[in-house]
């Protein structure tokens, strides 16, 4: 499930392209932009996005989310496009360590992801 949300995600945002996703827990979708996979100082997989309509503790307004990636139960890739915000800081101390950052993804990016998908493996496998 992972590899396959993970791949979608980096497809959409390689084409600049919304996404509406759903999440455990949740009763509305919210529709981003996804920014990045990383790990968050609680070690926990996250998704860096641009929350622009949906389900939101903020008050519906805009802005940047971090969401638990494994808390996707549903994604939709749509037909309209966004640009990366300049504001977007991928250096903040908020991500531990970046595995995939869409915007420029680079080689060494995708080699880290596939070490993530192999270690969480071996932990389910060691559970």
């Amino acid at each position: 499930m992972i590899e396959e949300l993970t791949q979608i995600l980096w497809r959409a945002s390689e084409g600049r392209q919304v996404c509406r996703i759903k999440l455990a827990g949740e009763f509305l979708e919210r529709v981003i932009h996804p920014y990045g996979i990383y790990l968050s100082t609680r070690n926990q997989i996250m998704l860096a996005c641009w929350q622009v309509m949906g389900f939101t503790k903020a008050g519906g307004k805009p802005g940047y989310r971090n969401l638990v990636l494994l808390d996707i139960e549903n994604i939709e890739v749509l037909e309209r496009h966004f640009f990366i915000r300049d504001d977007f800081n991928p250096k903040d101390g908020q991500y531990k360590e970046w595995y995939i950052i869409f915007s420029g993804c680079r080689e060494e990016t995708a080699v880290r992801y596939s070490l993530l998908i192999e270690s969480r493996q071996t932990q389910k496998t060691k559970t």
